[in-house]
C-alpha cells in the first residue's frame, strides 16, 4: 500500500467537507404593542443565509401558519379587560433545506372604550346606523336584534348585535362566529379561544386584517 513518505501513514486519498450554516432568521413587528383593533406588519427581510439563499418564509400563531411571505399585514383583536400577548415565529429555510426561526411577541391592550359602556368604540362605530354611538353611553344590557343575547355577550362573543341569527353560543339557536365559548362572567376566554376568535375576525373583516 503506497503511503505518505513525510509521515509513513497509509495514504488514504482526499476528502472534502462541507459544513451547511443554517440561516438567521429575523422577525420584526411594527408597531409590536397597541390597543386593539392593533394593525401590524410584520417583516422577515432582515434574514439571510450565509452560505446561500432563502427559499421559503413561515409565520406562525400557536401552531397555525398565517403567512408564507417575506412581509404580511395583521389585524389583531383583544376582547378581554387585560393585555394579551401573542407570539408570532417566522421560520426561514435555505436553499439546502437547512432551517431558522425567530419570535417576535405583540401586546395587544384592550382597546379604547371612551364612553365607559364596556363596548369599544371601534367595536360601536361599526354599527352607528343601529344606534350605537361610541361617544355616548350605549346600555349593554339592551338588545338590539332581539335574538335574546344582549349587546355586550355580542361583542364578547364576536357576533354581529344587529343580526339575530348570529349570536354567542348561549343563545337560543344561531350561529357563533368565533367558535370560542365566553367563560365564567361571559369573558372571552385567553389563549387559543382568543387566536380563533381571531382568526374568525379576520376572516369576517378580511379588508382591515390582510392588506397587501
Amino acid at each position: 500500500m503506497a503511503g505518505d513518505v513525510r509521515t509513513g501513514l497509509p495514504d488514504i486519498g482526499a476528502y472534502e467537507f462541507r459544513l451547511t450554516i443554517p440561516p438567521v432568521a429575523d422577525a420584526q413587528a411594527t408597531p409590536a404593542q397597541g390597543a386593539a383593533p392593533l394593525d401590524v406588519h410584520f417583516s422577515g427581510t432582515g434574514s439571510y443565509d450565509p452560505d446561500g439563499t432563502i427559499v421559503a418564509y413561515e409565520w406562525r400563531i400557536a401552531g397555525v401558519t398565517v403567512a408564507d411571505t417575506a412581509e404580511f399585514d395583521r389585524t389583531f383583536y383583544n376582547t378581554t379587560e387585560q393585555p394579551v400577548t401573542y407570539s408570532v415565529s417566522l421560520t426561514v429555510t435555505d436553499d439546502k433545506a437547512a432551517t431558522g426561526t425567530a419570535t417576535v411577541d405583540v401586546d395587544v391592550d384592550p382597546p379604547v372604550d371612551g364612553d365607559g359602556d364596556g363596548m369599544p368604540d371601534y367595536w360601536e362605530t361599526q354599527y352607528v346606523s343601529h344606534g350605537f354611538d361610541p361617544g355616548a353611553w350605549n346600555d349593554p344590557d339592551a338588545d338590539t336584534d332581539e335574538d335574546g343575547s344582549t349587546d355586550l355577550e355580542e361583542y364578547r362573543a364576536g357576533t354581529d348585535p344587529t343580526d339575530p341569527l348570529s349570536k354567542p353560543p348561549s343563545g337560543p339557536g344561531g350561529t357563533q362566529s368565533t367558535g370560542c365559548a365566553p367563560g365564567a362572567g361571559g369573558q372571552a376566554v385567553p389563549g387559543l379561544c382568543l387566536l380563533i376568535a381571531w382568526l374568525a375576525l379576520g376572516r369576517r373583516h378580511s379588508t382591515a386584517v390582510t392588506r397587501p
